[in-house]
């Protein structure tokens, strides 16, 4: 195994790649029960049902952003603004989200400074599928680390009658689905600050360091599918400290599980580079790479494009699985 400081080893390529590879999905979906808690039946959710869905959609008035209790349920991920929403077929809705954030002040080379109180909203693309289960599941459009799963899911379960007895779960890939991947990189990105790094390169703020597998080498490889992919699904802790141990082995670099930030994993999957997604902050879903590319004047996908590539993701990959595994 060779280890590499990320700024050098990703140079050009990455950049050339980036704009591609930075659109992901995650996926995740609602049942109803009937409310039994010792021995909860599910309640499918009905054609009907998800046209009432839409229209619930369809008719909710714009978001007031002069109002502070609105600002506030943005704030907090208890409400999205939904937009573009269409009913693409009776168990097909498509549309739009905006996600916010705030909390830190910045410099913007075309307004100046933005102020940490100002809130700022991101949009991203979403997709709605009634399953003939009667499961609505929910693919929801990431860009680069920017996102948020959270704020959708309040906002459609608000529209859903009889909110409490219904479920939301994520969905996330176990090892067995990479057990023909062969890793070939595992990136992290790591809280550099000397108290917690040794070894060359410690410094402050965020580094990124890469450990790549040497020519006629597959020793990481081995690595990576016994140690990592079986952890997949489960505790966080645990991945963290797999990570961690995986470049201590190298005697080059150490540092502490919690200044782990994330963790990708480049693979050849069906003679195709993949990028795995060890752990993802805050939620236990695994994010897809959906092949879209990102309007050079405003830096997101279509509409048209992600949901179409979410609609390909969920069959082959998730419904696949839960449906009909």
């Amino acid at each position: 195994m060779g280890i590499v400081n990320g700024s050098q080893r990703l140079g050009k390529l990455q950049m050339a790649r980036k704009r591609k590879e930075e659109v992901s999905g995650s996926f995740h979906y609602l049942v109803r029960t009937d409310g039994n808690d010792n021995a909860p039946r599910v309640v499918p959710f009905t054609e009907d049902e998800f046209g009432d869905l839409y229209r619930a959609i369809d008719g909710r008035p714009p978001l007031d952003l002069k109002d502070k209790d609105a600002v506030e349920r943005l704030r907090q991920r208890g409400e999205a603004p939904l937009e573009k929403v269409t009913l693409a077929n009776t168990r097909t809705i498509r549309g739009t989200f905006r996600s916010a954030y705030w909390g830190h002040s910045y410099e913007n080379t075309e307004k100046g400074t933005i102020p940490a109180n100002s809130t700022s909203l991101r949009p991203f693309h979403f997709m709605l599928y009634l399953s003939d289960s009667g499961k609505i599941y929910m693919g929801c459009q990431y860009l680069g680390q920017f996102g948020g799963y959270q704020a959708l899911r309040e906002t459609i379960l608000n529209l859903l009658p009889n909110r409490k007895r219904i479920r939301s779960h994520s969905f996330r890939l176990g090892a067995g689905y990479y057990r023909d991947a062969k890793p070939k990189e595992v990136r992290v990105n790591v809280a550099s600050r000397p108290t917690s790094i040794t070894g060359r390169g410690a410094g402050v703020g965020k580094m990124m360091i890469a450990l790549s597998a040497e020519k006629r080498d597959d020793t990481l490889s081995d690595n990576v599918k016994n140690r990592l992919f079986p952890l997949f699904g489960g505790k966080q802790q645990d991945m963290r400290k797999a990570v961690a141990d995986l470049f201590k082995q190298t005697d080059i670099v150490d540092f502490n599980d919690e200044d782990i930030q994330d963790c990708k994993i480049m693979a050849e999957m069906n003679g195709k580079t993949r990028v795995i997604h060890v752990f993802e902050a805050g939620h236990q879903a695994s994010k897809f790479p959906l092949n879209v590319q990102v309007d050079r004047q405003h830096g997101h996908p279509s509409q048209s494009e992600t949901c179409s590539a979410l609609a390909v993701v969920l069959k082959d990959h998730v419904l696949s699985v839960t449906e009909n595994g």
